[in-house]
């Protein structure tokens, strides 16, 4: 028995339904039952904290805000403390050794796939925060996904795109065109996890227009608390974009 798909953009997106007729009231298109493609929600934000730009300690201030306990964070670090306190002096002394106009950080958060358990969303952010850093830089990522999070599970990630060694940077984030490469990473990123745990759906970065999509695109809502410590004082400058962007 199939599924009755219309010969809509929507549909070509993964929306089924059992009886729809088509443009001019064509005929509708039987697709069988398993061969539909499916989409998985896509959502990615990305945004910097600078010297120049930010009140002093505003990374810090943002390590104690994803860290929260209510979040009940899933906590991984590479080439930085992994601890919430010891994190956030970290990176206060960083800034303090950065110059004047110093990019201090790049924050990013995405959703995580509902279709994946919890273990297997640790690894595609582990495997994410690697392949951005090129296994270099330092990252601090905060998963959320328990509590009020189970049914919106993301993650916060954190990279401070120095290396340790060398002092060069090597995420190059505040390049041009940095964040469709991020965006592209992170699409692949998902896609592959979702393929090793046999699922069917995938993301998809595009945007609603170049899906061929009516409509305004679905927002991916997140929590809506803010620190009253992550205040900026002044208005960002050069800060990339933010991108929130959902099937």
């Amino acid at each position: 028995m199939g599924i009755w798909q219309p010969k809509t953009p929507a549909c070509r997106s993964g929306a089924l339904a059992k009886f729809h007729l088509g443009k001019g009231g064509e005929a509708p298109r039987c697709i069988p039952r398993g061969e539909e493609e499916t989409i998985a929600i896509y959502s990615l934000n990305i945004r910097s904290v600078g010297r120049s730009t930010h009140a002093a300690r505003t990374a810090g201030a943002h390590i104690r805000y994803i860290t929260r306990p209510d979040a009940q964070a899933e906590i991984m670090a590479e080439r930085m403390p992994a601890g919430r306190n010891a994190a956030r002096r970290w990176l206060d002394r960083q800034e303090r050794a950065d110059r004047k106009n110093a990019r201090v950080l790049t924050k990013i958060m995405v959703a995580l796939p509902r279709e994946l358990h919890p273990l297997q969303r640790a690894k595609l952010v582990r495997a994410f925060a690697e392949r951005i850093t090129q296994g270099r830089a330092p990252w601090f990522a905060a998963i959320h996904q328990h509590g009020k999070d189970v049914g919106n599970p993301h993650a916060h990630l954190v990279v401070r795109d120095r290396d340790p060694e060398t002092g060069q940077r090597v995420a190059r984030l505040s390049d041009r065109g940095a964040c469709e490469r991020v965006r592209r990473l992170w699409e692949q990123a998902c896609n592959e996890a979702l393929r090793r745990a046999a699922r069917p759906e995938r993301v998809d970065r595009r945007s609603h227009r170049a899906k061929g999509l009516q409509g305004p695109p679905e927002q991916h809502r997140g929590t809506f608390q803010r620190p009253p410590s992550m205040t900026e004082s002044r208005k960002p400058r050069g800060t990339l974009p933010s991108l929130a962007l959902s099937r």
